[in-house]
């Protein structure tokens, strides 16, 4: 039944009894969330709590964004694009600015570019600051067949799920939105990618690493 206001306004003595509120803060309208819908409650819409001290990292998308902006690399020069310098810087920051645990995700036997050498694996100074904050490296298998040319991405998507955390590639993973088979993972992924989801740039005067952190409220952030 609606909620009936007691028959007493101001003027009148006595004063107004127990419970009285005018009827402009009785019929106010609760504030309206204008965060993303994870944001607006403390666990998944599975019910699981976030892990917000944990990120998953893309580091194919990070190190050829490196190679791309900073090295000024392009297809065709006779090395790969992909830098693992940018990835240690990325590791670099997460781990040591923000003190995140960082998850790498990379395929097998990933080509590219450390300094002037070429290489085939995460170097060993990135894995260790990985395992040191109490993270990993995970190895994409190379797989065969059109449906996995972006196993990576699936991977990074699903590494983050499991650890219900947050993850960074700068993908905004439309097709993955659609096109995941997993129902579940889907549905994650649609309703927390906005909060979840960490953007970065390399300044390419600098070559500095650093995230792009939108305006969700850093305590809100950090529950």
């Amino acid at each position: 039944p609606p909620m009936m206001r007691p028959q007493w306004s101001w003027g009148m003595p006595g004063g107004p009894p127990q419970g009285w509120r005018p009827m402009a803060t009785m019929l106010r309208p609760a504030a309206p969330c204008f965060m993303p819908p994870a944001a607006c409650a403390p666990k998944d819409p599975h019910g699981r709590d976030f892990d917000l001290s944990t990120v998953v990292v893309n580091f194919a998308n990070v190190g050829w964004h490196f190679g791309e902006r900073v090295k000024r690399r392009s297809r065709g020069m006779g090395k790969p694009v992909m830098d693992y310098e940018g990835v240690r810087r990325c590791v670099q920051h997460l781990t040591q600015q923000m003190r995140l645990k960082v998850v790498g995700v990379i395929y097998e036997n990933q080509w590219g570019m450390d300094g002037e050498q070429e290489v085939h694996a995460v170097p060993e100074d990135v894995a260790r600051m990985c395992e040191d904050s109490g993270g990993s490296v995970e190895l994409t298998p190379r797989l065969t067949g059109h449906q996995h040319r972006s196993a990576d991405d699936e991977m990074t998507i699903k590494c983050a799920y499991n650890r219900n955390c947050r993850f960074m590639d700068n993908d905004n993973y439309r097709d993955w939105k659609v096109g995941l088979h997993q129902d579940n993972v889907r549905f994650w992924l649609d309703r927390c990618q906005d909060f979840l989801q960490m953007r970065y740039y390399f300044d390419t005067g600098l070559g500095t690493f650093d995230t792009l952190d939108g305006n969700v409220p850093r305590a809100l952030m950090m529950r």
